[in-house]
């Protein structure tokens, strides 16, 4: 960087930390029901916080209910001598697998006029933004260390484990280096299913292969027209089968005329189902299209490396600079928007999952090194 755009950006941040926040309100309430939120990074004092000022308005004869949302489930320990709620999701989980409805005394405790809840969650890293989104990157650092098939199955097994999933099935054509082999098949499907669906031809009829195959986008099993007879059977013997009652199946098409299908199933309810979809189908895309590189080089077929532009790279070095969109955008004199789709692209170009893996990836293959 310049010394002049060095400059350019102490300046520009300068006038943005001037600009006065928005004055407190310290007119008449007007609702009965106030909610305030405390954000921020990790061990920036939220749950000190917090406690502190429920504390401070439950002495002042205010009803107040704190309710904790990190993960480590700590947010109320302070009010409770360092001992943390048990966590809603936690309880609902015990009570659920005994049969047993959960009350508001499970889940709500009171201390010092201050009733506390703890929602919980999964471990750190495997939260809201994606629950592999460090177990995703080593089943991604995986894929690349496979040295031979007998690897593959376990790694699936590994997704079904970090997901929840109940089966995923690998369908790949054109993969092998030799022509005419039959398709590559690798699912966590029991033995007997694939016999069955040999032996019943259900591949010709079978909506997630005909359709599939031939889709660019992502399929929910549940867009498939289940008034067909044949399909109904299908996806009927399938469940008694132990497959999953819901499914996705994920196309992957290569440069070179190779074509993948990835479908995993599941037994979640509607509203699981909806968040599973919402949250980790890039997850799920990102996993596909690295399962079928890993195949393709295990097979013999030659997988092409990312071609960046240099925009694109240039935005990806300065985010390994630890430099924001907006910053980016300041230095190279383009539009955060802009920026933000270089980066986009260059995310979906390295089959990367944020940038944070999009510069971990562009870095081993030396692409961050071919500025102009």
């Amino acid at each position: 960087m310049t010394h002049l755009e060095s400059h350019s950006v102490v300046d520009a941040l300068r006038e943005e930390a001037a600009i006065e926040p928005d004055p407190v309100h310290d007119g008449e309430v007007t609702k009965e029901t106030q909610v305030i939120a405390i954000y921020g990074k990790g061990g920036s004092g939220k749950s000190f916080a917090l406690s502190n000022l429920s504390y401070m308005m439950a002495q002042q004869g205010k009803r107040v209910l704190l309710i904790g949302c990190d993960p480590k489930s700590d947010t109320t320990s302070l009010l409770f001598g360092g001992k943390a709620c048990p966590t809603i999701i936690e309880t609902s989980s015990k009570k659920k697998l005994a049969g047993e409805e959960v009350s508001i005394e499970d889940v709500c405790f009171q201390r010092d006029g201050v009733f506390a809840m703890e929602l919980g969650g999964p471990e750190v890293g495997r939260g809201c933004g994606g629950r592999g989104i460090i177990h995703g990157f080593e089943l991604l650092e995986k894929l690349g260390e496979i040295t031979d098939a007998t690897g593959i199955p376990e790694l699936l097994g590994r997704l079904l484990d970090i997901y929840g999933l109940k089966t995923v099935a690998y369908l790949g054509s054109g993969v092998t280096a030799q022509p005419g082999q039959s398709p590559y098949l690798a699912v966590t499907y029991s033995n007997e299913w694939v016999d069955h669906y040999k032996a019943q031809r259900f591949v010709d009829i079978d909506p997630t292969v005909q359709i599939g195959m031939r889709r660019m986008l992502p399929i929910d099993w549940d867009e498939f027209d289940r008034a067909d007879e044949d399909v109904r059977r299908l996806f009927g013997e399938a469940k008694e089968f132990g497959l999953g009652r819901r499914g996705i199946s994920l196309p992957v098409h290569g440069q070179h005329g190779d074509r993948a299908l990835v479908s995993i199933t599941s037994d979640a309810s509607d509203r699981d189902w909806r968040y599973l979809r919402l949250h980790y189908m890039r997850d799920f895309q990102m996993l596909a299209l690295h399962m079928h590189q890993a195949i393709l080089r295990l097979e013999g077929k030659t997988v092409e490396q990312a071609r960046l532009s240099p925009r694109e790279r240039e935005c990806l070095l300065w985010v390994a600079e630890g430099k924001t969109a907006w910053e980016t955008a300041v230095i190279l004199g383009l539009s955060e928007h802009t920026v933000r789709c270089y980066l986009e692209s260059a995310r979906h170009k390295l089959g990367a999952a944020n940038n944070t893996h999009a510069v971990n990836k562009a870095g081993k293959a030396s692409l961050l090194s071919q500025l102009p």
